[in-house]
């Protein structure tokens, strides 16, 4: 801590500020605190700072400041202004705590989350969100967009006959032969196994792919020569997508792509075809399909199905997530994997949306009667947080009701946070402002930036199942279980609760006790169920009224 006078300069520290600094009070008193300058903010920056705390009297965030040794650190910094009983300014005082730890977790929770730990090139997540920006760009500038989808031939041959160090060693080769044949702006991505991508702007030259194609699997017919005398002879398998020829969604660039590649490899492998989309099927189903979810709701076709939350140290279920689950008259039971993104396509979601919050509160308000204090999680869209009037919808959905806020909670991806910035802070602040909690969904496979998470009202984050599923054996993902660790440490110094998605063994559970995570959600405890039978678990008769 240090406190000036009206003037800015310091008159006191505390030992705290010794520590951090490493400046004694002898060296400071006097001074002005722009002897800790770090020389990384402009004048800009503090102009807004000081303008807030005239006219606020605080202000609080982040800035780099420097030491005495010279070296540079963040810090989480708070000014508060003290008046006389004039009125009049007589100090300043900053309170100030040292964040390097947790700025270092963030960075390596990106680093881990987005980047394939045996080659450094982007993984899947990092790859999604180049081809948004680059799809945002291109739109503007009216260039192509060429995805390519790579599969190595014969990789597993080389793999199951020398072993996975070998074959590790070999894909290591393999992304740095990629690597010579990019140009600026190229992104080479790892997407697991022997599978590669490679995303091109292509600027008004229909033959780009195809010779960027033939140079691909030149390099990769080239003799690869690894470790121990062992020569290595592969191919390569290419599908290529375009944008916006082909589709205008990320997710379906690259399984069109995917889809191309597959057709490369039935027509001989080592070589590449484009994706052909003039009859393709998937148009005429997503048509249809929109038809009928707009019937569905009145249909009464929509049910919520309903999975438990436990406390990983006493197995008590103190919560369920709410699941959305369609009775589909010709296909059966259909989950959102099945429909939901024609629902936002179409703009179906919000009907069906509002069918869920208020099929959700009427259950809530049920187990609250019968004596039950369980939290229910809703999934919430995109659309929804774009939305000005969903709050409305969720307000009327509980006055309705009469069921209790506190007890309610939305769930939101980190991408949804950052795709609706303009909107999600107000809707966000008026929903926790009711008393209703909001969780981050799919933590770890979207931004995973502290920044997001400190400027909402964040009140529990849930651990994507991704992290969770390669630490269920004996020897577990080192570089999962680094990375759940940095989610959990993350959540706590942030004061959020965390739940893990996707547990499914007892050892899996064991791991994350240990890491320090507090809840759970998975297939160890129970399947997503009716009402009915969650009632059941819950300990409640068919009545209604909570047994013995």
């Amino acid at each position: 801590m240090l406190i000036t006078d009206a003037q800015g300069a310091i008159v006191a520290v505390n030992g705290g500020f010794s520590a951090i600094t490493g400046y004694q009070e002898e060296d400071v008193v006097g001074a002005m605190p722009s002897i800790l300058n770090s020389g990384r903010h402009d004048a800009h920056f503090f102009a807004e700072m000081w303008q807030q705390i005239h006219q606020e009297g605080h202000w609080k965030g982040e800035i780099w400041n420097r030491r005495k040794d010279g070296i540079v650190y963040p810090q989480l910094l708070s000014i508060s202004v003290v008046k006389d009983d004039a009125g009049d300014v007589v100090n300043y005082i900053g309170v100030f705590s040292d964040i390097t730890q947790l700025k270092d977790s963030e960075k390596k929770l990106i680093d881990l989350a987005h980047y394939d730990s045996l080659t450094g090139l982007p993984n899947r997540l990092l790859l999604t969100s180049r081809i948004r920006q680059a799809m945002n760009r291109q739109s503007v500038q009216r260039n192509q967009l060429a995805l390519m989808f790579l599969d190595l031939d014969q990789f597993k041959f080389v793999n199951d006959s020398h072993g996975h160090t070998v074959g590790d060693e070999l894909l290591k080769l393999v992304s740095q032969r990629l690597e010579g044949l990019l140009e600026e702006g190229d992104t080479l991505a790892r997407l697991g196994g022997d599978e590669f991508v490679i995303l091109r702007v292509i600027h008004a030259d229909d033959n780009a792919c195809i010779r960027l194609s033939e140079d691909v699997i030149h390099a990769m017919n080239r003799l690869f020569m690894l470790k121990g005398g062992i020569d290595a002879q592969i191919g390569v398998s290419i599908g290529i997508a375009q944008y916006p020829e082909n589709t205008a969604s990320t997710d379906d660039l690259l399984t069109f792509a995917d889809s191309a590649m597959y057709h490369a490899k039935k027509s001989g492998r080592n070589t590449y075809a484009f994706y052909n989309d003039a009859l393709t099927v998937e148009a005429n189903h997503k048509l249809r399909l929109a038809v009928e979810l707009r019937q569905c709701v009145q249909n009464e076709e929509l049910e919520l199905y309903y999975q438990p939350q436990v406390d990983l140290v006493t197995g008590d279920i103190i919560g369920v997530e709410a699941l959305l689950r369609w009775h589909h008259p010709e296909r059966g039971l259909l989950s959102p994997f099945h429909f939901i993104d024609v629902a936002e396509e179409r703009s179906i979601i919000h009907d069906i949306t509002q069918w869920v919050v208020e099929t959700g509160c009427q259950q809530l308000k049920a187990w609250q009667d019968a004596g039950l204090n369980v939290s229910m999680a809703v999934n919430i869209s995109p659309r929804n947080l774009a939305d000005v009037a969903f709050t409305q919808v969720v307000f009327e959905a509980l006055d309705r009701t009469g069921a209790d806020p506190r007890f309610l909670e939305l769930e939101i991806t980190e991408n949804t946070l950052i795709e609706n910035q303009a909107n999600a802070l107000k809707v966000l602040e008026q929903l926790r402002d009711k008393g209703v909690g909001i969780a981050i969904d799919d933590f770890g496979t979207g931004y995973s930036s502290m920044a997001y998470l400190k400027r909402y009202p964040i009140s529990k984050l849930k651990i994507d199942r991704h992290f969770i599923k390669d630490i269920q054996s004996q020897s577990p993902d080192e570089q999962e279980v680094a990375i759940v660790s940095a989610m959990i440490a993350m959540a706590d110094s942030l004061g959020m609760g965390v739940v893990a998605e996707g547990i499914e063994t007892l050892h899996q559970q064991a791991i994350l006790h240990e890491l320090g995570c507090t809840f759970g959600q998975g297939f160890l405890y129970r399947r997503p169920i009716p009402a009915v039978e969650m009632s059941e678990l819950l300990g409640l008769d068919p009545e209604g009224e909570c047994g013995a």
